[in-house]
């Protein structure tokens, strides 16, 4: 037991002492090493089951805590980095950067939205490779309907392979594209899905695996979008 605890590749393994030992010194000199739990033979399967599911679900429990205090640690510095900055493509580059580790994605892409114009402002890859930054509007927004969610701040998940039936997959296309719109409000600083908002743009997520995605990352999305809706309102304002 102390042996796996001393190691980082164990170290979180709860441990269930299976021993004939019933004595109370027994016991407490077990849970000092770093046990969780104790039962004592003979091995009952049905109750030996029911502690380690016990105790995984504990640990399950546990390690999302600590991950999610983590995230957001991280979350909040991204944003007061986005909001620290004035010009805009600084922002746009740093908060494509950072998005994708936090991430932990195949690619961010931070696109602008001029009228039908689309041009994609700044992008980062967990890998190298070569990107035309021209891209259709229909890449977006296949149906007016999705333009018209997207200016409601509607965040799409969708599997980009199915509008791709043979055709090769281009770096564009995932299996999971996450569509973030980026909407700014002209008259108020924070950013609100109302029926006056400016869509400046999307900020879409692309995962290699279906595997990597968590639906719980969508309200971590939304956090960070107002965050750079409102640095990019910010820095716009600082052009004028």
């Amino acid at each position: 037991c102390s042996h796996l605890k001393n190691k980082a590749s164990t170290k979180d393994i709860p441990i269930i002492f299976m021993t004939a030992l019933a004595e109370t010194e027994n016991k407490i000199r077990g849970f000092e090493l770093g046990a969780v739990d104790y039962i004592t033979k003979p091995i009952n399967q049905d109750e030996l089951l029911a502690r380690i599911k016990t105790h995984l679900s504990l640990q399950d429990l546990q390690q999302r805590l600590v991950q999610d205090m983590a995230r957001q640690k991280l979350l909040l510095e991204i944003s007061d980095r986005i909001r620290q900055c004035l010009d805009l493509k600084s922002i746009l580059t740093t908060a494509a950067k950072e998005i994708r580790v936090f991430l932990n994605c195949d690619s961010v892409w931070l696109a602008h939205l001029d009228n039908k114009d689309i041009s994609l402002e700044a992008f980062a890859h967990a890998t190298d490779i070569k990107i035309d930054q021209s891209t259709s509007w229909d890449y977006f927004c296949d149906h007016q309907e999705e333009y018209l969610a997207d200016r409601q701040g509607n965040i799409r998940v969708v599997n980009p392979i199915k509008y791709q039936q043979g055709k090769p997959i281009s770096p564009l296309n995932q299996p999971i594209r996450i569509v973030v719109p980026i909407l700014i409000n002209s008259a108020q600083p924070a950013v609100t899905p109302t029926k006056n908002n400016i869509l400046w743009g999307w900020l879409i997520i692309n995962y290699r695996e279906a595997s990597q995605w968590q639906a719980e990352e969508i309200k971590l999305l939304t956090v960070l979008t107002t965050q750079l809706a409102i640095g990019i309102k910010q820095a716009l304002l600082y052009e004028q």
